[in-house]
């Protein structure tokens, strides 16, 4: 397709009118599973019809057919059940009658892990509880389209997460995720190598106990009982405030406004009109000290766009747009700056580190919401009295917020990039050059090597001699001075500790708890640690990473945990 045949698609392609709702997918896998040719046959268009997905098809018929009818695993245990149905009893909960699923259950270094799952309309989410550390993750959803057109039999909802313990210190890396039926392994390969995650309940999880400081996953690999393969990346950098050097894919979808809408308002709340609910109604479920809007506290209305989701979207003052899942955030602009990009204002939150989730507000006089991703895929959004909110995948932005009016023109049109600062320019990627050699006791070699600095990126490698070679690109930090850790990397039978400094931080010292130090100088923002032989051992262990500045004032104390692994 060349410039001119994209520009006619995207014109034609705003009179396209999107589907009001999705296929109820109870029924379409019910009849899958209880006809016979014929009319397995008509199942099948209908569902090529509906979805335009041959993927889809695959997943109907008995790839992740169990969350399409929100039975994977088994029924939790009515204990779980109610302690589930006492926690969703919020404004901003889901449909009572959610009937939560028992996935997967397990033991590691001695701690149990039950993770749950259950589907609620458009949303497959899932609830990670560390039962000995009496602490739980999520529910975390991701949105049903994802799997619906899934090319591969895993689908991560959260990729990487983890717990702390009261000095903020590690105690368990966490990923998981929804698999499709005929996986019978998931690998994930994680910075200090490759493990095998528990699978049951058409999910996986991943649990490392007492991990080093820095754990995550970069990629989980699903494999089938006939030994066939597939990978799916996660996270491709690493380290702190490090993003992706991968190129940035075009946005999609129409980019030019149709017709405008004069005077983007919304009419029921300048009137005051009762929608949805009260600011009053809210703060009865809120502790007294959490700090909530002070402008225009009577006048705030808050409405569920998607009544089948965990989330109210609403207004307040003139103008804040609030967003409450957990609790609440709101995103003011004053006066007609809200306006100011036409009939849209929205506000992007992370839904784990895989999803994020657009809520917003649109001006009288628009009829629809879609938000097409860069992968092609097009999400409709919910809306309900100008308020709406979609699920997308993190991976398929830059995503464009296209509104419609009643005739399925284009009225307004948003373009987001989820990565802060814009893409990595590729020549900061290109050219690298070695900055820092350091070897450990055992004789693992590791060189560092950098780019310049172009467009407020500098970007980065350490190449081991082991064959690792971990990397991404950081952008400018305004302030500091700042020296912070990135992580410990094992290599070989050494280990090393990988961190950045920004502003005038002349040198680094790691300080062990029996007294020992070691000194090292940042070369173009980056500095290596090798750990001496006298701490190489399979206990985990405490130290310190203390930056000084260049005039050898002392900065921050951060701590970090290691353990050379068996």
């Amino acid at each position: 397709m060349n410039e001119f045949s994209a520009q006619i698609f995207d014109q034609l392609d705003g009179y396209t009118p999107e589907p009001d709702g999705w296929p109820d997918w109870r029924d379409v896998v019910v009849r899958a599973r209880k006809q016979r040719t014929h009319r397995l046959l008509v199942a099948l268009a209908a569902a090529v019809i509906v979805l335009g997905s041959a993927t889809a098809v695959t997943a109907a018929l008995g790839g992740f057919d169990s969350w399409l009818v929100g039975e994977p695993g088994t029924p939790a245990s009515s204990a779980e059940q109610e302690r589930f149905a006492a926690a969703n009893r919020s404004l901003a909960s889901f449909p009572r009658d959610t009937k939560l699923r028992e996935l997967v259950r397990a033991n590691v270094g001695g701690r149990q892990y039950e993770l749950y799952g259950f589907r609620s309309g458009n949303s497959l989410c899932l609830r990670l509880k560390a039962v000995s550390l009496g602490h739980s993750i999520g529910p975390t959803c991701a949105p049903l389209s994802k799997v619906v057109n899934a090319t591969a039999p895993v689908v991560a909802v959260v990729g990487n997460d983890g717990f702390q313990d009261r000095s903020n210190l590690p105690s368990a890396a966490v990923s998981f995720g929804i698999a499709a039926d005929g996986v019978s392994r998931v690998e994930v390969r994680a910075v200090d190598g490759v493990h095998r995650a528990a699978i049951g309940g058409n999910a996986y999880l991943w649990v490392d106990d007492n991990p080093n400081t820095g754990q995550h996953v970069s990629s989980v690999t699903a494999i089938r009982a006939g030994g066939s393969r597939i990978t799916v990346p996660l996270s491709r950098s690493w380290g702190y405030l490090t993003v992706d050097a991968a190129p940035e894919r075009p946005p999609r979808g129409p980019a030019r406004v149709q017709a405008k809408i004069p005077h983007p308002t919304v009419g029921w709340f300048l009137r005051n009109e009762r929608r949805g609910v009260s600011l009053g109604e809210v703060r009865k479920q809120l502790p007294t000290s959490t700090p909530l809007y002070t402008n225009g506290l009577e006048s705030t209305r808050l409405v569920k766009p998607d009544p089948l989701s965990n989330v109210l979207v609403g207004l307040t003052g003139r103008w804040c747009l609030i967003v409450y899942q957990r609790g609440p955030t709101d995103f003011c602009s004053p006066g007609r700056e809200f306006w100011s990009r036409g009939p849209l204002n929205v506000a992007l939150t992370s839904e784990g580190d895989e999803f994020v989730r657009i809520s917003g507000v649109a001006a009288d006089g628009v009829e629809r919401v879609t938000v097409f991703l860069s992968s092609g895929e097009r999400q409709p959004a919910a809306l309900r009295d100008n308020l709406l909110t979609t699920l997308v995948p993190a991976a398929e932005f830059p995503a464009r917020i296209v509104a419609f009016d009643r005739h399925g023109r284009v009225v307004g049109v948003l373009t987001w990039r989820w990565r802060i600062g814009g893409p990595v320019p590729t020549a900061a990627v290109r050219n690298l050059h070695a900055a820092v050699r350091v070897t450990g006791p055992n004789g693992t070699t590791a060189v560092a090597r950098v780019g310049r600095s172009i467009r407020g990126y500098r970007c980065w490698r350490i190449d081991f001699s082991t064959g690792q070679s971990p990397g991404g690109c950081s952008p400018r930090i305004v302030g500091g001075p700042l020296a912070r850790v990135d992580g410990v990397q094992p290599a070989g039978r050494d280990l090393f500790v990988i961190g950045h400094v920004f502003g005038a931080v002349g040198r680094v010292q790691l300080e062990f708890t029996n007294g020992d130090v070691i000194r090292a100088r940042p070369a173009a923002g980056l500095f290596i640690v090798a750990i001496p032989r006298e701490h190489l051992r399979p206990e985990r262990q405490l130290a310190f990473a203390v930056g000084y500045t260049t005039g050898d004032l002392r900065l921050q104390k951060q701590g970090i945990v290691f353990k050379l692994k068996p």
